[in-house]
């Protein structure tokens, strides 16, 4: 937004950026206009979400991964119509696959940049809880189906089951 401060303006010394997501980050809030952007590695996110304790996120299936790994989610939607989230997110949050993540338990919604303090102290009490990082591991397993041959070959066979 106008005015605001870079991520590495705010000088955070518990916080980080996925260095992958760099470039992403860049690009999106006007720094490097002119630079592609390639996706991060699901491998290095698959880490990462290992070493974390909590996910922050607006609307975006990184808020289900990190249920798999049991971490608790704070959902932003910061609605500011005049952005691009602001125009986005009331439309997401009737997709079905969102409607049921933000009906888990561990997953906190934010609307206001004030709530944040508050928000931020309850997702750090929801990650030092046990039980409740079990439940959104189990949780995640009524979104995501574990079983049989993973997605892509899923997809693969659907294509060629369809087209054949």
């Amino acid at each position: 937004m106008e005015g605001e401060k870079s991520f590495y303006e705010l000088d955070c010394k518990h916080v980080t950026i996925d260095p992958f997501m760099e470039a992403f980050y860049k690009k999106v809030t006007g720094r490097n206009q002119n630079e592609g952007f390639d996706f991060a590695d699901y491998e290095i996110t698959k880490k990462l979400l290992h070493l974390v304790d909590a996910v922050i996120s607006p609307l975006s299936t990184i808020l289900l991964e990190g249920m798999i790994f049991g971490n608790p989610g704070l959902v932003l939607f910061i609605d500011d119509e005049k952005s691009y989230a602001g125009t986005v997110l009331p439309i997401a949050k009737r997709v079905i696959h969102f409607k049921d993540l933000l009906k888990q338990p561990g997953i906190t919604e934010c609307h206001d940049i004030k709530e944040l303090p508050e928000l931020f102290r309850q997702l750090f009490n929801m990650s030092k809880n046990d039980e409740m990082r079990a439940e959104l591991k189990r949780a995640s397993s009524k979104i995501v189906n574990f079983e049989g041959a993973p997605y892509g070959e899923q997809l693969l066979s659907l294509a060629n089951e369809l087209t054949a």
